[in-house]
């Protein structure tokens, strides 16, 4: 049971954090990666021991996410730094942080009433299907 939002998850989607040592699921990880990188207002804030201090510190503490398709989500997100501007401004280390969670939605096909606000409108759904 995921300990931030109780929803039961499997393996494939929640995993332990070794740095809050209660089991987090996936929804929850795109979420904190929206608020580490400056998001708020998406359903409560995580504290501060939740947070990623950046990219590299999410792949440490969540190491069971498969690293190539990350990696290539990421890569294909931080291609669009006109977009993370709009959505971040300019510091790389929350863009990076933001791309992520973009890239964990998109490569895990989250719907997009189940991701933050601002990851779904980077994924491209209008406002509308968010209500």
């Amino acid at each position: 049971m995921c300990k931030i939002c109780g929803g039961i998850t499997c393996n494939e989607h929640g995993q332990r954090d070794p740095a809050v040592p209660e089991f987090v699921c996936v929804l929850c990880d795109i979420a904190l990666l929206n608020h580490s990188a400056g998001g708020g207002g998406d359903g409560g804030q995580p504290s501060s021991s939740s947070r990623f201090a950046s990219w590299e510190q999410f792949l440490e503490r969540q190491p069971s996410y498969p690293q190539d398709w990350l990696a290539e989500g990421l890569y294909q997100w931080t291609n669009e730094p006109g977009l993370l501007i709009e959505y971040v401004g300019p510091d790389p280390a929350a863009q990076k942080l933001l791309a992520a969670a973009a890239a964990l939605g998109s490569l895990l096909e989250i719907p997009p009433e189940h991701l933050p606000q601002r990851v779904a409108l980077m994924l491209g759904f209008g406002p509308q299907l968010l209500l």
